[in-house]
């Protein structure tokens, strides 16, 4: 009998009778399984960014600082935003706008590995263009963790305290995800 088992028998134990099963499946969605309860091992850390990470708060970097293993910065720059310029404003414009966030890619991942270069871990930086959820529920896969700002993908929309996008990738994704 495993741990969930045992405390379901214990808390119910003369009272449930034949609604024994019954309140195994209700309790089960509330706690945690034996495998839930285990700690995962961290070593390799995914972290998305995007024009929309402009800082990254110090208690992040704290968080990272305990671990070892590698972590990649992940700058996805949104093809469908590339597609929409091209079409209305045309392909040079398109050009320049693909320009302009390369450098604001490589500006941002200089910064963040330079306040990284101190921790345990090996950086690798990756820019790439794409779907920036697909894309990082993807590389998840490959990655113990993910550590997400709660503005990734908002493109300047300020409505909400978390944008959609994260909600899509936290629900997507079957690794811990840590929303900053």
């Amino acid at each position: 009998m495993d741990v969930f088992s045992s405390m379901i028998a214990r808390k119910f134990k003369n009272i449930a009778g034949e609604r024994y099963e019954e309140i195994m499946s209700f309790y089960r969605e509330f706690l945690l399984s034996e495998e839930e309860m285990s700690v995962p091992s961290i070593s390799a850390v995914l972290m998305p960014l995007d024009r929309s990470t402009v800082v990254i708060p110090e208690k992040v970097y704290e968080f990272l600082s305990t671990y070892e293993g590698s972590i990649l910065l992940l700058y996805v720059i949104d093809v469908d935003v590339i597609g929409i310029i091209e079409g209305t404003l045309g392909e040079e414009e398109a050009e320049v706008f693909k320009r302009k966030e390369l450098e604001e890619a490589y500006k941002l991942l200089s910064s963040i590995e330079l306040k990284l270069s101190g921790f345990n871990f090996s950086i690798r930086k990756e820019v790439v263009f794409g779907d920036k959820g697909e894309d990082v529920i993807d590389r998840a896969r490959n990655h113990d963790l993910v550590v997400i700002s709660k503005r990734y993908g908002s493109e300047g929309a300020r409505s909400s305290r978390v944008s959609p996008l994260v909600f899509r990738i936290v629900h997507n994704v079957t690794k811990p995800v840590v929303v900053y």
